[in-house]
């Protein structure tokens, strides 16, 4: 994370009564983390203390996005994490959608990548051959993943 956001390495607080992140205390939170096994609020608070409540805030959008926040359009931006992310919440509006909307879906996302378009497939629950039968580029990939299995 800190790879991807370096201004949180070092960075002063915006208010006296915040925390200053720093290559030291963010090591301390590492240890601490590792130490506790703390996950979601209690991760949050001991994060907060550590490295400060805004760095704190960033890292926790960072690893948590908000799902409301994530689309489509800025799949190719988004990091492994967040596409992941995006795929669970599309896969849950594709459950519910007509054949023609979860093609183009397919097709939109597997131009990033068709594994990205077969974990789409999987998880939204369609029917797959149903699926295949309406969409060609779901036809062309299961005969390329066919082909490939052997």
């Amino acid at each position: 994370m800190l790879k991807a956001r370096p201004n949180l390495i070092y960075r002063p607080p915006e208010d006296e009564e915040d925390k200053f992140p720093t290559p030291r205390s963010w090591s301390q939170l590492a240890w601490e983390l590792a130490k506790t096994d703390a996950h979601g609020d209690e991760a949050f608070r001991i994060a907060a203390m550590t490295v400060g409540r805004r760095a704190a805030e960033e890292a926790r959008q960072f690893l948590q996005p908000d799902p409301r926040s994530l689309d489509i359009s800025m799949f190719s931006r988004l990091g492994e994490r967040e596409r992941l992310t995006l795929l669970a919440v599309e896969a849950g509006r594709l459950a519910s959608s007509g054949m023609e909307e979860v093609c183009r879906a397919l097709e939109r996302i597997g131009s990033y990548g068709a594994h990205y378009a077969v974990w789409l497939l999987m998880l939204s629950g369609v029917d797959t051959v149903e699926v295949a039968s309406s969409c060609r580029y779901v036809e062309g990939l299961l005969s390329k993943l066919s082909n490939y299995l052997g």
